[in-house]
């Protein structure tokens, strides 16, 4: 049975660094609770494993963390063979053959342009100079929209994934975050809208596709949603992902050594990279009736943040 311990999830240091917080979590199987909020935070491996697999734990809490800013429901909020369909449809557009004949040449390109204006340097900020530019420009191109204003697409996506990843947002602040939303789904809308009509062969020509079942076919605002979805989803975790990998090879130099003299094994550790230092560290979920995790109850309409 797993002890409960009071946290408040306002606390700074909680979103600063979280880690000693993980470390106690598990040496001392605690349960956090934040008793003013209603919120849990869970992190044993099969606590969250049943919750996320459990239909007693809804994905409620994002109708108000994000679907206010995507303008409509993300794939995380359907369920059923709604939610089978529409998930085979994203997938089907990220799949080998599109990234070997659609992606991989524009990724290439993106990175070179983005590190020729350092190769006389000699070195780069792996964040600012080129991680989220890269993170932002790749996932533009996999959807086929426009790159011209991508630095203020950047910003606006960045009020987006404040709205929903902040606990404390001031009201001035929600506002900022809105008036983002508002703008990227200006800039979306038409282009999904022109693509249902001239479909071509890109990412949102496939969303758009007529040959789906009608009750499955996604609408226009479903699509602009998820696309929102994917530029939050590939950009805000892709610099940290980056910039952390590199952080565990210069800590460990013998692995660095390894792949820098055999690239074969970079993937190996990008993957121990997102295994280790995830850069999305929390799912939200909301108990649908009384419930018991680790011997400790949750009631009705609290929320639980799964640790991942």
């Amino acid at each position: 049975m797993s002890q409960l311990a009071s946290i408040s999830i306002h606390n700074p240091d909680l979103a600063r660094n979280p880690y000693p917080l993980y470390r106690e979590m598990h040496a001392k199987d605690l349960i956090y609770v934040d008793r003013k909020n209603k919120t849990y935070l869970i992190g044993k491996y099969n606590d969250v494993d049943k919750i996320l697999k459990s239909s007693i734990f809804t994905t409620k809490p994002l109708m108000k963390r994000a679907e206010p800013v995507m303008g409509d429901r993300v794939l995380a909020q359907m369920e059923g063979k709604e939610h089978f369909t529409k998930r085979r449809m994203v997938l089907h557009g990220l799949t080998k053959e599109y990234f070997t004949k659609l992606y991989q040449p524009m990724i290439t390109n993106v990175t070179k342009e983005l590190i020729k204006p350092y190769l006389p340097l000699g070195k780069i900020d792996l964040v600012r100079e080129f991680g989220r530019d890269y993170a932002v420009l790749v996932t533009l191109g996999i959807l086929g929209l426009p790159t011209e204003n991508y630095q203020e697409i950047a910003q606006w996506h960045k009020g987006i994934a404040e709205f929903i990843t902040l606990f404390d947002q001031t009201d001035d602040q929600k506002a900022h975050s809105l008036d983002c939303s508002k703008r990227l789904i200006s800039l979306i809308t038409p282009i999904v809208e022109e693509r249902r009509l001239n479909p071509g062969d890109d990412f949102i020509s496939l969303l758009c596709d007529g040959t789906q079942e009608a009750d499955l076919r996604m609408s226009t605002s479903e699509i602009t949603a998820l696309c929102l979805n994917i530029l939050l989803a590939a950009t805000e975790p892709a610099d940290k992902t980056l910039a952390m990998m590199f952080k565990h090879l210069m800590d460990t130099p013998d692995i660095f050594h390894a792949v820098l003299n055999d690239r074969s094994l970079i993937r190996e550790a990008l993957e121990e990279t997102l295994r280790l230092t995830s850069p999305v560290q929390l799912i939200p979920r909301e108990a649908s009736s009384d419930c018991v995790i680790s011997g400790i109850k949750i009631e009705q309409g609290e929320h639980v943040f799964c640790m991942i």
